[in-house]
């Protein structure tokens, strides 16, 4: 089901750059158009698929190997949310979420089938206000399993 995130992300940079790339307000208009009713599409698919899909979109703006969940997890959240991951066909994740709790969140995923790999560094949500980088942020890996 990656593939599917995959070809969303390219067909929304697609509809961006039409919008960009718009010589007229008619067609500037006829881009947007085209880009709402995309939107429109994505939310068709549900809410699972949307969390997954702007963390996607987000993992591949900020150059990161797989998605990153780096909000508050709820414990109770876990079991559905593994479910929604092995549903749509993503095999690896992080997290880098520092909110209050966030070990006991790791060892919910473990819990629920879940492998722990490790530690590594990514690139989090925060940008350097000088250079325009990505901070470095300490994350746990998984595999979903």
């Amino acid at each position: 089901m990656t593939k599917a995130f995959a070809e969303d992300f390219k067909k929304a940079r697609e509809l961006r750059k039409a919008i960009d790339a718009a010589e007229t307000p008619e067609e500037e208009q006829a881009a947007r158009e085209a880009y709402r009713e995309f939107r429109v599409e994505l939310e068709d698919k549900g809410i699972a698929y949307n969390r997954f899909y702007r963390a996607y979109a987000e993992a591949q703006n900020r150059s990161n190997a797989c998605i990153d969940f780096s909000e508050c997890i709820w414990e109770k959240e876990i079991p559905q949310l593994v479910t929604d991951l092995k549903a749509y066909g993503i095999e690896e994740f992080t997290l880098s979420s520092t909110w209050s709790g966030s070990v006991k969140v790791a060892w919910g995923f473990q819990q629920n089938g879940c492998i722990l790999e490790g530690m590594e560094e990514i690139s989090g949500t925060s940008r350097d206000f000088k250079t325009g980088d990505y901070e470095k942020v300490p994350a746990f890996k998984f595999k979903v399993s």
